[in-house]
């Protein structure tokens, strides 16, 4: 699927025709497949390259289907953006003890339990 024409011009013009053009292509392009493995159950977990900001994050090369898969059902990982995983490495080394924090972006939570 390619983005509407107009939405490329309005972008191109906004930001510039390389930054515009970047974005497009970052866009209408394909969407890695990332989790987050769980460190408490390190059996059956899918492999994966790393991602780099998070100890636990992998990119998939192949998107499994997550509602079939065992290692899914039994917890051993869950689905997660890398762009997701950020928060934590952002929040490592920080004395967040007694400070409330607040996740506005989507449920069910996945950013809070970094």
């Amino acid at each position: 699927m390619s983005l509407p024409e107009k939405f490329v011009e309005r972008v191109c013009r906004d930001l510039g025709v390389s930054e515009g053009e970047a974005l497009c292509r970052a866009l209408d392009g394909d969407t890695p497949t990332s989790i987050r493995l769980n460190p408490h159950k390190p059996f059956a977990q899918p492999e994966g390259r790393p991602v780099p900001w998070s100890e636990y994050g992998r990119y998939l090369d192949v998107r499994p289907s997550f509602t079939l898969d065992c290692g899914f059902n039994a917890g051993t990982y869950y689905v997660q953006e890398a762009g997701s995983q950020f928060v934590g490495h952002i929040l490592e080394g920080l004395d967040i003890d007694g400070v409330r924090l607040l996740d506005m972006c989507a449920a069910p939570g996945g950013k809070t339990t970094l």
